[in-house]
């Protein structure tokens, strides 16, 4: 017998912040690809927790040549309590590592909500992560890879060329 496990918050649009609790104590660490982003994400993010919000900027490409350590040598592991992610499966996938490497070094629970940037990876609603290094193919899968919740930020999605929209709702289907 098998089974799946779901994330069991999604919300859509600009009010699809409201399934994060607000919360006084511990830092918002933003991933995000090095693109621009809206910047009512951004405000949104730093109403959660009174303006406590450390952004890391990483491209696909990045995601290839560095080691997790080596981008969490920046941060204050113990005060980080929430994570979101803006950007396509590459950046979700390692960002979920990112997650169980900071829950292993401080032996805190934290909350990963997930932004797709693109449509139909699936990478927001999985508990693997697939990430592409120099000759390998890289697959792990583990329950602490599930987000705890994803928020399909429709503004994102506006950008996209119908070919991008047709191919990503294919990929999903």
């Amino acid at each position: 017998m098998s089974h799946q496990i779901i994330v069991n918050k999604l919300s859509f649009g600009t009010k699809g912040f409201d399934l994060v609790e607000k919360y006084q104590n511990g830092t918002i660490l933003l991933i995000k690809n090095n693109s621009d982003i809206d910047n009512k994400i951004n405000d949104l993010l730093l109403k959660l927790n009174n303006g406590d919000l450390k952004t890391l900027n990483i491209s696909s490409n990045e995601v290839k040549k560095i080691k997790i350590s080596q981008v969490l040598t920046k941060y204050k592991l113990k005060s980080i309590s929430k994570i979101f992610v803006i950007g396509g499966g590459t950046i979700i996938d390692f960002s979920k590592r990112i997650r169980k490497e900071i829950e292993d070094n401080t032996k805190n629970q934290i909350e990963l909500y997930v932004i797709p940037s693109r449509i139909g990876s699936g990478a927001e609603s999985s508990w693997a992560s697939i990430v592409n290094y120099s000759h390998e193919k890289n697959i792990k899968v583990n329950n602490r890879f599930l987000p705890s919740g994803v928020i399909y930020y429709t503004k994102l999605y506006r950008s996209l060329s119908h070919l991008d929209l047709l191919e990503g709702s294919i990929d999903a289907i």
